[in-house]
């Protein structure tokens, strides 16, 4: 919206002076004046490629639309964008294993006593309609409830056993 307002002092407006006229940094302004271009508010008349201070852009004055009020998107920064996905997928992961040894714990509370392998697939058929896990994160999650104490291990048979849980 501030970059748009530049334009009611003068029809044509180079990026260095809008950067100075609104006080954003190059970066973050060449980021929205992309978006409104993409959205077809502003055009580009000189420069192509990345912002320098020369590169001048004008009003669309021939953009029309039916809505009354416009929504420009915001033209993503693809770094911020890589690392929220790297933060996102641990996220993802960190839930996935907390939902894994609910179910665990779930199942044990009802049997009290299971195989490994009938523990593993039963934990596998639950987990079926959310996502596919992997046998070895089952594992972990039952290392995981073993060290907390939730879960104990009956060596001589390979049963897994229930603690009190309240």
């Amino acid at each position: 919206m501030v970059i748009l307002l530049q334009f009611n002092a003068a029809p044509r407006l180079a990026f260095g002076i809008m950067c100075r006229a609104t006080g954003l940094p190059p970066a973050e302004a060449a980021r929205n004046i992309t978006a409104l271009c993409e959205a077809r508010l502003i055009i580009r008349t000189s420069g192509a490629g990345s912002f320098t201070e020369s590169n001048e852009f004008t009003i669309n004055d021939s953009y029309a639309s039916r809505r009354l009020k416009i929504k420009v998107p915001a033209a993503a920064d693809r770094g911020a964008v890589a690392a929220d996905t790297g933060a996102t997928y641990r996220r993802v992961d960190e839930d996935r294993k907390l939902f894994l040894q609910a179910t665990i714990v779930r199942l044990m509370k009802t049997r009290k006593r299971m195989k490994h392998e009938a523990l593993v697939s039963e934990v596998l058929g639950q987990a079926q309609g959310r996502f596919r896990p992997s046998i070895s994160l089952i594992k972990k999650c039952i290392e995981a409830l073993i060290d907390k104490e939730c879960v104990t291990l009956a060596l001589a048979r390979i049963h897994y056993l229930t603690q009190r849980i309240q």
